[in-house]
């Protein structure tokens, strides 16, 4: 319709032209021949009649073009839909073309996964034509075992034994309970007390011993004044502080048995073994004593407080920590626990025996280093004569 309005638009614009060059050679004519108006009267009324003829063309051409121009609005309009809708369609377009090469590269995958796939599957089958192969060779076989073990089976069930009933309970007793456990005690200790005896005991002779020198000299002054022998001094302090020591043994075994009721599996040994404990820790105690002086009264309780640690006399001593198990067997009375708790309880004697050499060496390892601390302060300095500390 567009074109078509623009043809007649076209048609009467050119009658128009046509028209109006009409129009301007009739007003030259006019304008020159207005001399010639009486004798050109009939050209003037033919002129006018084709200027009517021409107003008539081109009202008729200009209804045309205002129709053609209805029409190119309504062209124009469905152009622009149109051009809307071609450019959605080419959206679309977009993403269905990119969802096709998507499609078309997963279909490129499949196409080689479907080729391996083939690949294994023919090889799947080949191995599967020689295990079909392979069992049907080996079918014979089993038969063959098959009939074996049907036969070996009905022979063993003859072999079976017919347990009776008594037999059958017997064994159901041997099977749930193989082992029978025998429980002997050694040593058994028949109350709390008598276990903590061995380690209370040491503990006492101990403190009588540091008490001891207390009242007793370590080592007498008159004696070092004479330069007697060494040895001789330290003896004579010696001594009157075994004689303590004894006698508090003997009282305390007394009292520990006919008092409070203890009941030693060898009494005469373990007199024995106290009065030996009492003879070493008094030596010790002169020792710490003699060398030291005063400070040794503060060295005799801090040896003390280590040997109640470390001498298992509560727990085991591999339950105690490591520190207390090094220097357990460097400690007098670790020694005293182990012997009496065999004379007091039972035990082997042979480890009495054992005890009592090492609480032997320590004795005579203590009175060698008070014959020599003996030997030092028999001369005389002005530390000797004004002590920094004295009690």
């Amino acid at each position: 319709k567009l074109s078509a309005g623009a043809k007649q638009l076209a048609g009467a614009a050119s009658q128009a032209h046509a028209a109006s060059t009409q129009l301007a050679g009739a007003a030259e004519q006019l304008a020159t021949g207005a001399t010639q108006l009486s004798s050109g009267i009939a050209s003037a009324e033919d002129g006018a009649t084709l200027l009517a003829a021409g107003s008539a063309q081109l009202a008729g051409g200009t209804e045309a073009l205002s129709a053609g121009a209805g029409s190119l609005k309504a062209g124009t309009s469905k152009l622009a839909a149109g051009t809307i809708a071609a450019s959605s369609g080419a959206a679309k377009l977009s993403v269905g073309s990119a969802t096709l090469a998507a499609g078309t590269k997963q279909l490129a995958s499949g196409a080689n996964s479907a080729a391996t796939g083939s690949t294994t599957l023919a090889t799947g089958i080949g191995q599967l034509n020689e295990g079909a192969h392979t069992l049907s060779s080996g079918l014979p076989s089993a038969a063959s075992g098959a009939e074996d073990l049907r036969s070996g089976l009905a022979s063993g069930a003859l072999a079976v034994p017919n347990y009776t009933t008594a037999l059958r309970n017997s064994n159901d007793d041997m099977m749930s309970n193989p082992v029978e456990l025998t429980t002997q005690r050694h040593g058994e200790v028949p109350t709390y007390g008598t276990g903590f005896t061995p380690y209370f005991i040491p503990l006492a002779l101990w403190v009588g011993a540091l008490l001891t020198f207390f009242i007793v000299k370590p080592l007498h002054g008159r004696a070092l004044a004479s330069g007697a022998n060494p040895l001789v001094v330290a003896l004579a302090s010696y001594l009157p502080g075994a004689a303590f020591g004894i006698l508090q043994a003997i009282i305390l075994m007394a009292v520990v048995q006919f008092g409070l009721g203890l009941k030693p599996v060898n009494t005469l040994a373990t007199y024995a073994f106290t009065i030996l404990a009492a003879l070493v820790f008094t030596a010790i105690l002169q020792m710490l004593n003699g060398a030291f002086g005063a400070v040794g009264k503060l060295i005799s309780i801090v040896v003390l407080m280590l040997q109640l640690t470390s001498a298992g006399g509560t727990f085991p001593t591999q339950m105690i920590p490591g520190f207390f198990q090094a220097i357990n067997p460097f400690l007098p009375m670790s020694y005293v626990v182990i012997g009496m708790r065999q004379t007091v309880s039972g035990g082997d004697l042979g480890a009495v025996a054992q005890c009592a050499v090492v609480l032997v060496a320590f004795g005579l390892g203590a009175l060698a280093i008070t014959t020599f601390a003996a030997w030092r302060k028999q001369m005389f300095t002005m530390e000797r004569l004004h002590p920094s500390l004295s009690l």
